[in-house]
């Protein structure tokens, strides 16, 4: 299998059938072939070599750990957005705000 991976490392594609090298190399592009059959997902490519990405911690921790207030605040400001839409649409139609 032929893994293609673009100048950051992220695996872009895997193909069965070699890749044309000159089209690779065009866009800074290259490809590494594994007898191993990876989820391209799951790969990156670190001095030449195919690695497990790390895992990220979960989303359900990271929400954990976010400033409440932050949420606080935005969630203030799209029920200001909210108002000021149904404002403009009163407006547009002619009729009174309040």
């Amino acid at each position: 299998m032929y893994y293609i991976f673009n100048t950051e490392g992220s695996c872009l594609c895997s193909c069965n059938v070699q890749p044309d090298v000159n089209d690779l190399t065009k866009r800074g592009e290259c490809f590494v072939e594994r007898t191993e059959i990876f989820d391209i997902t799951q790969i990156c490519l670190i001095n030449g070599q195919i690695q497990e990405k790390t895992t990220s911690p979960d989303s359900e921790t990271e929400t954990e750990a976010a400033d409440s207030s932050i949420s606080n605040e935005i969630l203030d400001m799209a029920e200001i957005i909210l108002d000021m839409s149904d404002t403009i649409k009163a407006l547009q139609k002619g009729g009174e705000t309040s």
